[in-house]
């Protein structure tokens, strides 16, 4: 069963798209920050396979982030590969649902370790 947080993450592009908030302020209204450890890829990946708009929201997202430190994904071919502007490495994965929730949850937790500091 997916937790009500990871709902709410799932659909944070959605909201970001209506909303004239930051990615920051939706997660803490989503309730990120008092229960960082309960964000998990398979549960992202779940609500994903279920909502498959979702991912495509993501992708969007992805192919927008280029700051420092951050990540970016992008789709090469059949795969789609997570970039790390940190380090410059990257991973690649055939399956999307899978790749865009690893994205999601690496992004996250990239931007809430941003607004801690």
């Amino acid at each position: 069963m997916v937790s009500q947080l990871t709902e709410k993450i799932a659909h944070i592009p959605q909201a970001y798209e209506h909303q004239d908030k930051s990615t920051a302020s939706l997660l803490e209204e989503a309730g990120l920050p008092g229960h960082r450890e309960e964000l998990s890829v398979e549960e992202v990946e779940q609500v994903l396979r279920e909502e498959p708009d979702l991912a495509r929201l993501w992708l969007g997202r992805g192919g927008d982030q280029r700051f420092s430190g951050g990540w970016g994904i992008e789709r090469t071919g059949r795969e789609y590969k997570l970039l790390n502007f940190a380090d410059g490495g990257s991973l690649s994965f055939r399956d999307r649902a899978h790749a865009v929730a690893e994205f999601a949850v690496r992004y996250i937790r990239f931007i809430d370790e941003m607004r801690r500091h």
